[in-house]
């Protein structure tokens, strides 16, 4: 599970050099993309 402050944190996570280059690494061990849910955190 990762957890981003924001959209636009997720989105530069998303695009991020490294991000990338573990999905050229990574891509061809895994089914398919992943399903992506996004939550929001319950303070208090």
């Amino acid at each position: 599970m990762e957890q981003y402050t924001d959209s636009e944190a997720l989105e530069a996570h998303r695009k991020s050099d490294y991000f990338l280059a573990a999905n050229d690494v990574l891509g061809g061990s895994v089914a398919g993309a992943p399903e992506i849910e996004a939550f929001e955190a319950l303070l208090g």
